[in-house]
């Protein structure tokens, strides 16, 4: 009998220990390796990121679109960028256009995906914008691993400041919204030492 005391009043120690151990588990960034170059429609990226158990990193461009074209130059091309996603979550990227006139957004080129895009691409800024401005494009925001949710509208990419500076913006962004990112030596180092992509244009003279 004292041996069942002895053993009830140890087992209810261990549990909050056990618990804490789980809940320390449950905040840890997991290990995983994703596809690097990511996905271009919705539900195979889902598919993925439910499996793995990590948010959607969406990214929308615009062909015609300058900003859009320095994004895919200096953000998608970039090494850390790729793996920075490899390890932290599913990439989608969702290509667009501009509107023939109007200087606009031409949603209906967006087809399948145009419910999700109108949904999600406005940042939390707008009041009674609509998803086909401009202002909007190119954007990034992460959802939740089913694509039901959006978790965390993210900064636009600007090649003036570079890599490490997004990268810095991203991670704190992400650890407000309770996603805790992998953070390699690399990507460390990169947002410690920030660079341009390119050198900033001169003020014009007055």
């Amino acid at each position: 009998m004292k041996k069942l005391i002895i053993a009830a009043l140890a087992a209810l120690m261990l549990a909050p220990m056990m618990g804490m151990a789980q809940d320390a588990d449950a905040a840890k960034p997991k290990k995983v390796q994703l596809k690097a170059q990511g996905y271009t429609d919705v539900e195979k990226a889902k598919v993925e990121a439910m499996k793995n158990e990590v948010p959607i990193l969406t990214l929308v461009i615009l062909d015609g679109d300058e900003k859009s074209a320095l994004l895919k130059k200096y953000l998608l091309s970039n090494k850390l960028f790729k793996a920075f996603a490899a390890q932290n979550c599913t990439l989608l990227v969702l290509k667009g256009k501009k509107a023939a006139k109007g200087g606009g957004v031409d949603m209906a080129a967006f087809k399948k995906v145009r419910e999700f895009i109108e949904a999600n691409v406005m940042d939390e800024a707008a009041k009674d914008e609509k998803p086909d401005n401009l202002r909007f494009y190119p954007s990034a925001f992460m959802m939740s691993s089913d694509a039901s949710k959006k978790l965390v509208h993210l900064p636009k990419y600007n090649p003036e400041l570079g890599f490490g500076a997004w990268a810095m913006d991203v991670t704190a962004k992400l650890d407000q919204a309770g996603v805790k990112p992998v953070v390699s030596p690399a990507l460390k180092k990169a947002m410690e030492d920030p660079q341009p992509d390119i050198k900033a244009k001169p003020a014009k003279k007055k």
